[in-house]
């Protein structure tokens, strides 16, 4: 809505930005509420030498590149709504709950937060772990998030929301540090004692995706019986 009038955005509709870590001149920093809105934040360094060759012979040879889309939106709409319905038990989701708390420097007990942490993680960094576990349990081929995935996703999720204290940028104590500390320091859920391995098998994601049948595994657990 601008202005009092309200404009239709097409489904799907999403912001990217970019933030250049080496020049500020004619840049201003980004307020944290409008940071918070950002689902991820993901640095990307220079590509590797393959990736570099690739690049120009992309971009340097003769003939334009004409891309051709893979998916259409409809099914980009598709791929969405499958994520958000895969599964993630309750302990899951307390123990993302946990993780995120624990960055609030007003809500943890843990005088290291207090004192390195200036803000923490808001309601919508959770919201950000839940999904962004959820997807990358998609990508691993899975139809349930894990703990493990929320921890593999941790970092995007939260680096942009949990802001360094004075005391910590003196100390040289970034974001990414401050979440690992968080790791380290709170407590698993129940269901995370487990591992399993998944048998392999020829898996076509995205057809998964689209709402084809999924895939049939055989999980091996490696708890020993008690």
């Amino acid at each position: 809505t601008v202005s009092g009038h309200q404009y239709d955005l097409p489904d799907p509709f999403f912001v990217m930005a970019t933030q250049n870590p080496i020049e500020q001149e004619g840049t201003y920093p980004l307020p944290i509420a409008a940071l918070d809105r950002f689902l991820f934040k993901v640095h990307v360094d220079y590509p590797d030498s393959e990736e570099e060759l690739n690049m120009l012979l992309a971009t340097t040879s003769r003939g334009e590149q004409e891309v051709q889309p893979v998916v259409t939106k409809e099914q980009v709409v598709t791929m969405l709504r499958t994520v958000r319905e895969i599964h993630i038990a309750e302990d899951t989701m307390e123990y993302a709950v946990r993780l995120v708390r624990a960055t609030r420097p007003t809500q943890s007990d843990d005088s290291y937060i207090k004192e390195m942490v200036e803000t923490g993680g808001s309601p919508r960094a959770v919201q950000a772990l839940i999904l962004g576990g959820k997807a990358h349990a998609a990508l691993d081929g899975r139809d349930e998030a894990m703990p493990k995935d929320l921890r593999s996703i941790i970092h995007p999720a939260l680096r942009h929301r949990v802001v360094p204290s004075f005391h910590a940028n003196a100390d040289g104590i970034n974001s990414d540090q401050l979440i690992d500390y968080v790791v380290e320091h709170t407590a698993r859920p129940r269901n995370d004692k487990t591992e399993t391995v998944v048998e392999k098998r020829p898996f076509n994601l995205m057809r998964w995706l689209l709402g084809e049948p999924k895939p049939r595994k055989r999980a091996i657990s490696l708890q020993p019986n008690v």
